[in-house]
């Protein structure tokens, strides 16, 4: 998905105004989980 494409949520907002900044901590969040956990 684009900064500019229509946001997945269905807010009718773009990406990046709407949940790019949310999406970008969770992955993040989730490749840290993942080198601490990782075996």
């Amino acid at each position: 998905m684009g900064r500019n494409d229509i946001c997945w949520c269905g807010s009718g907002d773009k990406y990046k105004k709407c949940h790019c900044d949310k999406d970008r901590v969770y992955f993040a969040q989730l490749r840290a989980d993942g080198c601490r956990t990782g075996g």
